[in-house]
């Protein structure tokens, strides 16, 4: 989950400037940060390095989060799935 950094919220596209390797002119210091942990998440997952990432789903949703989401990331998680919990998924 990509939650709001100094300066930023999190928005459609927030993502985008570390994903295609740019900067954010005028970014803050945690912006930037952000933007390196989203670039490094996309670096590990394509490279296999997935044991810097979270760890693995199992029986319990478990998700990870950058910047300051104003929840608890795997509770939202939970939350979502316990809401179509009933909706047939092919």
């Amino acid at each position: 989950m990509i939650g709001p950094a100094e300066g930023a919220l999190a928005v459609h596209g927030t993502e985008m400037y570390a994903l295609v390797g740019q900067e954010r002119p005028g970014r803050s210091p945690e912006q930037a940060g952000r933007d390196t942990r989203i670039r490094d998440i996309v670096l590990d997952f394509f490279t296999g390095e997935q044991t810097r990432l979270w760890p693995a789903v199992t029986d319990r949703p478990t998700s990870g989060s950058v910047g300051n989401p104003p929840y608890e990331p795997s509770a939202r998680y939970q939350a979502v799935l316990d809401l179509f919990e009933n909706i047939a998924r092919p």
